[in-house]
């Protein structure tokens, strides 16, 4: 039996649309800065990190989050919800 190679186009799939150009161009803002773009709270932006739904990274002793690809998954989120959302490809 011969073993599977993975394949290398496995890596650079899309996560929610997000691309290799957009994390280039990605704005890096601190967990204050997400609550007030996205008017949540700060138990709240600790949930959806903690339950990885929301992705963020430590610079230092800063945690940061990535504001393009937050927004694209609250867009995404919301139109899943939305009555008939399901008639639009979000995988």
């Amino acid at each position: 039996m011969s073993k599977k190679k993975k394949n290398h186009n496995e890596d650079s799939q899309p996560y929610f649309g997000y691309t290799i150009e957009d994390m280039n161009n990605e704005i890096w803002i601190t967990i204050e800065q997400v609550m007030d773009c996205f008017k949540i709270s700060k138990s709240t932006v600790y949930r959806l990190s903690k339950n990885q739904a929301i992705p963020s990274c430590k610079m230092g002793n800063i945690r940061v989050y990535p504001k393009n690809l937050i927004n694209r998954i609250f867009i995404l989120q919301s139109l899943r919800t939305m009555k008939g959302g399901n008639k639009f490809n979000l995988d």
